[in-house]
């Protein structure tokens, strides 16, 4: 590539572009800024300083493109100017028109998965078009490259973006983010796709020296892109705003989109931005983002690697600028792009984004831990005596899914009656279609259990010798575990409710064995049950693994 041509930024005027120029400028390149605004690309250059390597120029987009084009010769085109949602492709069928390499900081899903409709007119043009050159797909991707050496194989792959309050967002972000609240937003559970509702399973998490912040589902390229590309079984990605009231307001708002009684929240950005823009001194100028994998490490053992990225005094913001600004900065220096159209994964190196950050508020550290799944840490040596196939199903740190048969019989009484009618009891019956989903979570196991219609679930964890603690919403039963070469036996060491221990005469009565069929698969034998001899539920069958 020719190193003295000078790099046109799109949308440079805005929040992310703006940043784009600056760090090109830092890494000796040529620029030429194009936006709307003449007032804004004035302002630009003032902060910028007259180094006499930018060139301000006003254009808008498509329409003035080609002719730019024609007239500043640019090595590469960086798009900037979003929102990309809903977009078409006119600006990068120009540059393959003009034979300019063109990347774009797109975070829109189908925007950037459906990039791929110019492969074939890039390639016979000899000319490189990369979408997603942003913090999703390009810096995420970045990482997980530089992760992934210490596996043998990926299973789950998680992410978590939350950007300080006090970070500049423009109205391209807001009207992207109000986008897909509410909406069905793709995810790949269990090997295969499936939806969740945009701004939905709200948690919180900690994320490095920040501290925990609040996460919801969130749309971006990834949620299809990076599974089939890395082999994982699972990718969850998740973003949170760091005030709790917007936070939770677009949570709130997610719920009439997601019930059809309101189309789209983007129709309303021109009403959130100034909201949003007023509650900005309400927070901090520091955010973070995390990218985490789990799967089989290279020795054969668990493996959790964790990158976290912290970043201060208000630098969030050129975290989404720096993939662009480092990618193209690299092919100045003769790294060579293929040419053809595709999405930005792996393009971009860790190394090099790090690089063009290392001056601003911004740093990475990576961890390793060795995860040790929940009953290996209850039953300690104890656990090799049991059989393989109950091994296998308590073997895991990544969720999974097994399915089976089940025989379930209800207790002939007032009580069952009446909490089957509340819809807390499955019915009655034999060989009924059985799924019990194991989610997985920092040492503890979620089991949701679907017999045909009916579906409850419980969390497992606080394990101690022999002992884990297994909680039904209010209610926390310690179970005591004997493991032997025939199976796994369970009896009930204590209970609590709301924390307080129960006295032993008001104790559920609750037993369990798992054991082996003759066809080798996973068996389990459960009862429930009341103080004072009440029956509730009794049920038995046999699981395998989905992935089997």
């Amino acid at each position: 590539m020719d190193a003295t041509r000078p790099i046109m930024v799109l949308g440079a005027s805005g929040v992310f572009g703006s940043r784009v120029c600056r760090l090109l400028l830092e890494g000796g390149a040529d620029v030429v800024a194009v936006a709307r605004r003449t007032n804004r690309l004035e302002k630009l250059h003032q902060e910028l300083g007259d180094t006499g390597k930018l060139q301000i120029v006003q254009g808008t987009l498509p329409d003035d493109l080609a002719p730019l084009l024609i007239a500043h010769r640019p090595a590469v085109v960086i798009d900037a100017a979003g929102p990309f949602q809903g977009r078409s492709y006119r600006v990068p069928r120009a540059c393959i028109d003009h034979g300019v390499t063109y990347l774009d900081l797109s975070d829109g899903r189908e925007d950037v998965s459906g990039i791929l409709a110019l492969d074939n007119a890039a390639r016979n043009a000899g000319v490189t078009i990369l979408s997603g050159v942003s913090t999703v797909c390009a810096v995420t991707s970045a990482v997980i490259d530089h992760l992934k050496p210490a596996f043998d194989a990926i299973d789950t792959i998680e992410i978590a973006i939350a950007p300080g309050n006090d970070a500049p967002r423009g109205p391209a972000v807001t009207s992207a983010v109000l986008s897909w609240v509410g909406k069905p937003v793709p995810r790949w559970s269990h090997g295969r796709q499936t939806t969740v509702a945009g701004w939905q399973e709200l948690h919180r998490r900690a994320i490095g020296s920040l501290g925990k912040r609040w996460l919801a589902t969130c749309d971006v390229p990834d949620n299809v892109l990076l599974a089939p590309h890395y082999g994982a079984r699972h990718v969850r990605l998740y973003a949170g705003m760091e005030l709790r009231l917007i936070h939770f307001s677009l949570w709130l708002l997610s719920w009439p989109v997601r019930l059809g009684l309101i189309g789209n929240l983007a129709i309303a950005s021109r009403v959130f931005q100034p909201i949003a823009n007023a509650l900005r001194p309400l927070g901090t100028n520091t955010g973070g983002m995390a990218v985490s994998i789990t799967g089989t490490g290279t020795d054969g053992r668990p493996l959790h690697r964790l990158w976290t990225l912290e970043a201060r005094e208000g630098d969030g913001p050129m975290v989404p600028a720096s993939a662009a600004a480092s990618l193209t900065l690299a092919t100045l220096r003769g790294q060579v792009l293929a040419p053809g159209a595709h999405p930005c994964l792996g393009e971009a190196r860790l190394t090099d984004i790090l690089d063009v950050l290392a001056p601003y508020a911004i740093h990475a550290t990576t961890q390793d831990e060795r995860p040790l799944p929940l009953y290996r840490q209850a039953l300690g040596e104890d656990f090799e005596r049991l059989p393989r196939p109950i091994r296998a199903i308590h073997d895991h740190v990544t969720s999974f899914q097994a399915s089976g048969l089940a025989t379930i019989t209800l207790g002939r009484n007032t009580v069952v009656r009446c909490l089957q009618a509340l819809g807390v009891l499955p019915k009655s019956g034999t060989d009924i279609e059985t799924q019990v989903t194991f989610t997985i979570r920092k040492g503890r196991e979620r089991w949701t259990r679907r017999f045909a219609g009916f579906s409850g679930s419980s969390v497992q964890g606080w394990p101690s010798r022999d002992h884990v603690w297994e909680k039904f919403g209010l209610i926390a039963g310690q179970a005591r575990f004997k493991a032997h070469e025939t199976g796994l036996d369970l009896e009930v060491a204590s209970y609590r409710f709301l924390g307080i221990p129960v006295p032993r005469f008001l104790w559920l009565r609750a037993w369990g064995y798992e054991r082996v069929d003759d066809q080798g698969r996973f068996t389990f034998d459960v009862g429930i049950g009341l103080p004072f001899g009440i029956d509730l539920v009794t049920y038995k069958g046999w699981l395998v693994s989905d992935d089997a």
